[in-house]
């Protein structure tokens, strides 16, 4: 399945999880609970690997517009995590509960409409559809291993690891650096150390009066 394919179906997935929260009857509390445990985990996944790989490919592919799209969408996302963690933290019995729904629904809503009308389309003029399989690839590998408990305050973008070889250069640069600061690790410190100690051990043995 493709990038846009996969992406897709994750909203479909959500949507159907909220339309049966909304017409399971008022009392039904439990049911409530767990229909809304399986929409956190559905879309805490689906957010996470959006935010490690897709929005990461729409920042560099899809010129200043998909820069400004993406922005947004990942203060959306923190909105969406917020209130999913309000709810995970709440009884389905509180007074609140389904109306925090229904501003989730609200907000997944229009994030879902802003995607499929706007940024999807975009991705599909840019990316070949090689491109968009293999994306689709590592999209649902992701979502594998993804985190399934919101955590609003998590960092939302891939952290960029450096290459071994680059990692290799700035620790060989930050030990010469502390070499130079300390004057620990190379022989010629050590040397010149020794031949200083003597030759302040000789001029102190000159200056001491001979005993006759």
């Amino acid at each position: 399945m493709d990038a846009i394919s996969l992406l897709k179906q994750d909203h479909r997935n959500v949507a159907g999880l909220v339309e049966q929260f909304e017409k399971t009857g008022g009392k039904a509390f439990k049911t409530k609970g767990t229909l809304i445990g399986k929409l956190t985990v559905e879309l805490v996944r689906h957010m996470a690997v959006e935010e490690q790989l897709f929005y990461p490919m729409a920042r560099e592919r899809l010129g200043d517009e998909g820069e400004h799209m993406t922005l947004e969408a990942l203060e959306e996302h923190h909105l969406v995590k917020v209130l999913l963690k309000e709810l995970e933290g709440m009884e389905p019995t509180s007074e609140r509960y389904e109306a925090k729904v229904t501003v989730l629904k609200d907000v997944f809503e229009h994030h879902v409409h802003e995607e499929e009308e706007q940024l999807f389309p975009m991705a599909q003029k840019k990316l070949t559809k090689t491109e968009l399989a293999e994306l689709g690839e590592r999209l649902e590998a992701k979502k594998k291993t993804a985190p399934s408990r919101p955590d609003p305050y998590a960092s939302d973008v891939p952290t960029r690891r450096r290459p071994a070889a680059e990692r290799g250069r700035i620790t060989a640069t930050a030990a010469a650096a502390r070499t130079t600061k300390t004057g620990r690790g190379t022989k010629t410190t050590v040397a010149g150390k020794r031949t200083t100690t003597t030759a302040a051990k000789s001029s102190a043995s000159r200056s001491r009066p001979k005993k006759r």
